[in-house]
């Protein structure tokens, strides 16, 4: 199985060094490097695989921009990690509070207070990426009389979807550290399974 996952465009949030709500459109400048990057042709060659999403705006606008008239298939499990508390702020804000601090002593280890750990996660991601393969596995290749549900049985999939599940999927994947990988905004990333 491989899995070519696509980390969405900037948001105002981003350009800003925020902890990201659910709701956050892409921003000028992230739709603006999107087409540009778009326009070199960096995604031709994967408008006929399927395409998997997270449930989240921003990779919905990334999707309808890079891949036009595509249709995509909505994976919940590859939303965002859970910010809890600190969704919303950035650096600037959170600095010097107490449970900042402690989560920043911990490396990340410790979940987001009222929120995610990394390690519920990383669990909820490899839920995600076992539910492409099953729809993968269970997909037909439609006959040239019908339409076809948009899946074609295969072994690779396009994501779109947050640094978090790019650094989810390169821990389980690659067996690397989750925090070793810092994904760029519209950057390709590619992990295969043996």
């Amino acid at each position: 199985m491989k899995y070519i996952i696509i980390r969405h465009g900037k948001t105002k949030g981003n350009e800003e060094g925020r902890y990201l709500p659910p709701d956050e459109h892409l921003s000028e400048i992230g739709i603006r490097e999107l087409k540009e990057k778009r326009d070199t042709g960096l995604y031709r060659e994967l408008e006929s695989i399927p395409l998997f999403i997270s449930p989240h705006i921003r990779c919905r606008e990334t999707a309808e921009l890079l891949f036009p008239g595509v249709s995509c298939h909505r994976i919940d499990e590859l939303r965002e990690i859970d910010f809890g508390r600190f969704t919303g702020k950035n650096y600037a804000e959170l600095n010097g509070t107490e449970e900042y601090q402690r989560w920043i002593d911990s490396n990340g280890e410790l979940p987001f207070p009222e929120g995610e750990s990394k390690d519920e996660y990383i669990r909820r991601v490899n839920e995600g990426l076992q539910r492409i393969r099953e729809i993968l596995d269970n997909a037909e290749k439609p006959s040239e009389n019908q339409s076809g549900t948009g899946v074609e049985k295969g072994q690779t999939a396009v994501i779109i979807a947050h640094a978090g599940t790019i650094m989810a999927a390169y821990f389980l994947i690659n067996k690397k550290g989750y925090f070793d990988l810092s994904p760029d905004f519209g950057e390709v990333y590619i992990f295969s399974e043996i």
